[in-house]
């Protein structure tokens, strides 16, 4: 079962932020979350149907000279087919969210959310995001960064899980599971900060080569040689050029043995 089924929606939600990838959209969901006063951000999924009720802003160049009665109540496809391919659009959309019997009669049901398009000129093509904050609080800018955000807390989970053992804990007794748990983040903040400083100390033309997942793997494995060279206070001075030559050599090999598909998944991290 898909962890979506699972997730019910109350009034626990109220004043809480959502942010959904699109294993979970359901505009009926998104109804719900904002009949019980929370909010939500999402990516639309590439064939769901919506009419565009108005253009709330958009790039100046494009907004001042089309006629904004002309776009009202056509469709999404037909509203980016028409528009340069370039640039956010903030909008107010029309979604049908479900059927209603009134009178035995069967009554389609409407609600407007915001839409966020923004064309990535990497990928060459819209990028959708839906939600129901505020553009008087929230700008389209900063959407994107929150579903940006969203895809961080991601990766970091698939780190602690891949790397860190944090799913495959079988510990029936609850003091020694939050000990392992502390433990892993520990390791998790020693090894960010050293990742961190690895890369601030970077030419800038060999930055992209250095992502935080791929570094988790390395250091998941060579944590200890790391830290050995790096606080010659516990491990003593002697043989450090002979232990950091080891360590880069075990470094070259590790690299040569990873497979090409898994480091570019791993570009991900810096969404466009």
């Amino acid at each position: 079962m898909h962890d979506s089924k699972m997730l019910k929606i109350g009034p626990e939600v109220e004043n809480n932020l959502l942010i959904n990838d699109l294993g979970y959209f359901s505009l009926k969901t998104f109804s719900k979350i904002q009949e019980f006063g929370g909010f939500f951000v999402s990516r639309v999924k590439s064939n769901t149907v919506f009419k565009i009720v108005s253009i709330n802003s958009g790039p100046p160049e494009i907004t001042s000279i089309v006629d904004h009665n002309c776009l009202k109540n056509i469709n999404k496809d037909d509203f980016l087919d028409r528009m340069p391919k370039k640039g956010v659009f903030d909008l107010t959309c029309s979604f049908h969210i479900g059927d209603e019997r009134i009178n035995k009669v069967k009554t389609p049901i409407f609600q407007d959310f915001r839409v966020i398009c923004a064309w990535n000129p990497l990928a060459k093509k819209w990028q959708l995001y839906i939600t129901n904050l505020s553009s008087e609080i929230f700008s389209a800018d900063d959407i994107h960064e929150l579903y940006r955000f969203r895809w961080v807390i991601e990766l970091i989970f698939k780190e602690l899980k891949g790397d860190y053992d944090l799913g495959k804990m079988l510990l029936g007794n609850e003091p020694m599971a939050f000990v392992h748990i502390y433990s892993m983040l520990l390791r998790f903040i020693i090894s960010r900060d050293l990742f961190c400083w690895i890369v601030s100390s970077t030419r800038k033309n060999e930055k992209s080569k250095y992502t935080p997942l791929l570094w988790s793997k390395v250091f998941a494995e060579k944590a200890l040689e790391f830290l050995s060279i790096l606080n010659q206070n516990l491990f003593g001075t002697g043989n450090v050029k002979k232990r950091w030559d080891k360590l880069e050599r075990s470094l070259r090999h590790l690299g040569k043995s990873r497979n090409k598909n898994e480091v570019l998944t791993l570009k991900f991290s810096e969404i466009q």
